[in-house]
């Protein structure tokens, strides 16, 4: 019989197991995409741009390397490529590359041109060749500090990190002293008491908030009034998107905030209280950029001396190596200095669990940890900035996105930091105000998800789109595709679906509401979001969509996941499944269509074949409630 505490560390030990499986799971997944696969069948996939020409090169934040390239090939594949993704460089025309691969990272992407930021002095001179072409790299970095997460508390004894090896195995206690903070002007009942709990707990809280609720911008609260109490605190989320808000929000309440992460990563307004942006427009940051600038002169001059003609050349060009060097010395070390200080002058320090190892973060320790989005963190990527911290506070929703595992090996890992969290007695506060929708659009949610518990807020329970034909009005419509003989296909390499019909017919369904909002009552364009579970339904959705023109609508097309923590005024979901045997895929995971149901603030149009839905009960309770509370139409009538 195990002991509790040998019970916990086994836990961790079968956390290590699995990502060994998900980690090989992905290396085949990327394997099959990529090595294996001929450079024809990547681009067709994907997931290589070949030929590219480099338009532009400039230096940017961090000493890095921006490079603008263009597709030059006539015809251009939907690709995988995204802002954040690491992508490497090729080329077919010259063999002799270096031993080392070069690797950048996308900065952005515009129809055919890309831009990148590359860690490197120059680039070799086989970039410039005909050939040149990028494709996506897998990245094993998160793995690797995740397993040294687990390794660390698995050696934990006597000390923080071993007793938070047993609170989350379930076997301690978390204790609270209550406490009383003055009334917050900014928030509600629910939202006060949340913030309270968290400055209450001492080991553990959790803020509980469902879609609209105000969840961050609760977290945000609770950040502030600990920050007055404990100098410096630690934020992470497992996205660059929601620490970029909560970065926004923190500088909103006069926080100093240190953001730190890949430039690439960082939206470009944000850039200024990164640390790379931080370290330029310190008191050091024209010296460092002065003695880099001398050193590359003097590497320039030595680079003169192809081969000694003597020994005076011999020397000279050792002397500016020499001099080279010294000068690089003196600028790291001076870096050094100022990242030293400005670790210690933050307030807050934000970044993603994996980035918390960040070289600048030597061995210092916080009492408190926030994770927002806490339900797509693993546990054990939350291992690895704990052990830095004394107290752990989350936000999040169990009903929303879960963390992606690939593994059905590695099911272990789809339980997050919050379900583990949830799990422990009086660790919640749930929030039951929402800001967002329509009743009737959070209806849907409240009474299958979260047990009738939420209300809408006076604010926005009653709020349409004020068309002048109230037809458009109408917060909730379901347009079912069966009998019209739209057919789901799919990707032979993806195997991701689309549903060319259902795509069309979204897109006359839009530029008829583009109509009818040219005689709305106000000037400010309502913003529409298109989502859809399926990648290649987005790769369709963005090709249909440049067929129509919109004057007064402002339109953006997403998948589900892409498109968690934002809203719109008007969403449409394109649920894209179409078969006989009812097969629905994607669409089995409630959590993801939780979200896609709660984007919308006034309207929310969901198309799809009801023959197909109907099979599951969700979908079926679905499409009762859209007939009773809103409309259910026939896609014939749009036809």
């Amino acid at each position: 019989m195990l002991t509790d505490s040998e019970v916990a560390l086994k836990r961790l030990r079968d956390f290590k197991t699995a990502l060994e499986h998900e980690r090989r799971e992905e290396r085949k997944q990327f394997s099959e995409q990529l090595l294996r696969a001929p450079l024809e069948e990547q681009k067709r996939r994907g997931i290589a741009w070949h030929p590219v020409k480099i338009l532009h090169e400039q230096w940017v934040f961090g000493d890095m390397l921006e490079i603008e390239i263009q597709h030059q090939s006539l015809k251009q594949h939907a690709h995988q490529f995204s802002s954040g993704k690491n992508i490497a460089f090729f080329s077919t025309t010259v063999t002799e590359h270096p031993a080392q691969t070069l690797r950048a990272t996308v900065k952005r992407i515009d129809q055919d041109r890309m831009v990148l930021l590359c860690a490197v002095d120059t680039l070799p001179n086989w970039c410039y060749n005909s050939g040149l072409g990028i494709h996506l790299q897998i990245d094993e970095h998160s793995y690797d500090e995740m397993q040294e997460a687990l390794n660390r508390a698995l050696k934990a004894r006597n000390n923080r990190l071993a007793e938070w090896v047993n609170i989350l195995g379930g076997f301690g206690k978390p204790t609270y002293t209550p406490v009383s903070v003055s009334r917050i002007p900014e928030c509600n009942v629910a939202q006060q008491q949340a913030v309270e709990h968290c400055m209450a707990a001492h080991d553990i809280a959790l803020i509980y908030g469902p879609p609209g609720t105000g969840k961050t911008s609760t977290l945000v609260q609770a950040i502030y009034y600990t920050v007055q109490a404990e100098t410096q605190v630690l934020v992470c989320a497992p996205t660059n998107t929601a620490l970029d808000v909560l970065t926004e929000r923190l500088l909103k309440k006069q926080l100093r905030v240190l953001r730190l992460g890949h430039p690439a990563r960082i939206s470009e307004d944000l850039l200024s209280c990164s640390l790379d942006g931080q370290l330029e427009n310190s008191a050091f940051g024209a010296s460092i950029k002065e003695y880099r600038k001398m050193a590359e002169e003097h590497f320039r001059q030595a680079s003169k001396y192809t081969r000694a003609y003597g020994p005076q050349q011999s020397q000279q060009k050792a002397a500016h190596y020499a001099e080279a060097k010294a000068l690089l010395k003196e600028a790291r070390q001076l870096e050094q200095h100022a990242i030293y200080e400005l670790f210690n002058q933050a307030q807050v320090i934000c970044c993603t669990p994996v980035t918390s190892m960040h070289v600048g973060m030597g061995r210092r320790t916080f009492k408190t940890l926030f994770i927002d989005e806490a339900s797509q963190v693993l546990e054990p990527m939350a291992w690895i900035p704990l052990w830095r911290c004394q107290r752990l506070i989350l936000a999040g929703d169990p009903h929303q996105l879960p963390p992606l595992v690939r593994s059905p090996q590695a099911a272990v890992l789809s339980q997050s930091i919050l379900d583990a969290a949830l799990k422990l007695p009086n660790t919640s506060k749930l929030l039951t105000i929402q800001y967002r929708m329509h009743a009737s659009i959070m209806a849907f949610s409240n009474s299958y998800f979260y047990n009738g518990q939420l209300q809408a807020d006076v604010t926005v329970a009653e709020h349409t789109l004020a068309f002048y034909d109230a037809e458009w009005n109408i917060p909730v419509v379901f347009i079912d595709t069966s009998g019209c003989g739209f057919e789901e296909w799919q990707h032979p390499e993806t195997l991701s679906y689309k549903n060319i019909q259902e795509s069309l017919l979204l897109c006359t369904h839009l530029k008829a509401c583009d109509t009818a909002a040219a005689q709305r009552p106000y000037m400010e364009k309502p913003c529409v979001g298109i989502l859809t579970p399926y990648s290649q339904q987005r790769q369709q959705l963005e090709t249909d969509l440049k067929s129509i023109s919109l004057y007064n609508l402002d339109a953006e097309i997403k998948t589900i996941d892409g498109f968690q923590g934002d809203e719109c005024d008007i969403i449409y979901i394109s649920l894209v499944r179409n078969n006989v045997s009812g097969e629905l895929g994607f669409l089995n995971d409630l959590r993801r269509m939780n979200v896609a149901l709660t984007r919308a603030r006034k309207k929310l149009v969901v198309i799809g074949d009801g023959a197909t839905l109907a099979r599951h009960p969700f979908y079926k309770s679905w499409m009762d409630f859209a007939e009773k509370q809103g409309r259910l139409e026939s896609a014939f009538s749009w036809i």
